[in-house]
């Protein structure tokens, strides 16, 4: 520290430390081959011209040798309710390990990868990087673009799978759709008390002397 004063105990100073926003993000980069990304709970606007953010990341991550080599970064913000997501980038991964496998995603403008359940993502170039006397490094990036998932809220009840407007969005169908009758099969319906199950009415004959 460059003072004596003592730091004050977290937890005597939490009541006021939760009124600066806070979230769960998805912090992600990609250098040649290797992927790597973690959940951080630190964001904020730090300029208006040009926009920067920086990321609070905790110390010892495998994505900070990512970020450094590719000098690019997303911050993923993620729905409120998507614990998997959460639960996955929370895992301590070692260090060469690829967390993104099996996870349907896309690719920011910059490259680092994006799990297609995300609110969005914000492009950054690394402009900074300070190693500061804590538990977490701060780094401070340039945007070079953004992309927000319009229908993320959306897909959390269909199913969908929300990509950029330029591909193509698949419906997975759940309990709560109807699937659409296929043309020319007849529709399903309850049958009557004492029903033998043929639909087509029967013309009975006349009765004889008529």
């Amino acid at each position: 520290m460059q003072t004596d004063w003592i730091p004050a105990d977290r937890n005597s100073v939490l009541h006021v430390l939760d009124l600066v926003p806070a979230g769960r993000f998805l912090l992600s980069s990609a250098h040649g081959e290797t992927r790597a990304g973690v959940i951080v709970r630190f964001v904020q606007q730090c300029a208006v011209s040009p926009p920067m953010i920086f990321v609070a990341l905790e110390k010892g991550q495998p994505l900070s040798p990512v970020i450094r080599d590719s000098r690019i970064f997303a911050v993923c913000p993620l729905h409120p309710d998507d614990r998997s997501t959460v639960s996955l980038f929370e895992r301590k991964h070692d260090h060469g390990s690829d967390p993104f496998l099996g996870v349907p995603m896309l690719r920011s403008v910059g490259g680092a990868p994006v799990p297609m359940k995300a609110m969005g993502y914000i492009d950054c170039e690394l402009i900074r990087h300070m190693d500061i006397d804590s538990d977490h490094e701060v780094y401070v990036g340039m945007v070079h673009g953004a992309w927000k998932n319009p229908r993320a809220y959306e897909g959390r009840e269909t199913g969908c799978c929300c990509v950029p407007e330029s591909a193509s969005c698949s419906v997975l169908p759940n309990d709560s759709q109807k699937r659409k009758p296929v043309r020319g099969a007849t529709r399903p319906e309850a049958k009557p008390p004492h029903s033998t199950g043929k639909h087509s009415r029967r013309i009975r004959p006349a009765p004889r002397g008529t």
